[in-house]
């Protein structure tokens, strides 16, 4: 796969528009699979997402636009990890 560039930060690859039309189906199956890309062309910009991703930033933003929120969230980061809850998740099955 040629790829324009990489960026390493973000770890995306960045493509031109003509790649991009020649390998769509590759790259839409890649990005339903948690890739993400950028299409670059004359110093513009545009991202490719998963609808998934897309909606997870979204709950994200609205979830901190939430000032009680960001208040609770803010709270549970200052409690001291010796004062956490550990949940046992073991499931314990019973032969009859």
């Amino acid at each position: 796969m040629y790829i324009y560039r990489y960026n390493i930060i973000d770890n995306m690859a960045v493509v031109n528009p003509s790649y991009a039309r020649q390998h769509l189906f590759s790259i839409l199956e890649e990005v339903d699979n948690g890739e993400k890309y950028i299409i670059e062309s004359k110093g513009n910009e545009v991202m490719l997402i998963s609808k998934e991703e897309y909606d997870s930033l979204i709950e994200t933003l609205y979830l901190l636009s939430d000032p009680d929120m960001q208040r609770d969230i803010e709270d549970a980061r200052k409690t001291p990890s010796e004062n956490m809850v550990t949940w046992n998740a073991r499931i314990h099955c019973q032969t009859v």
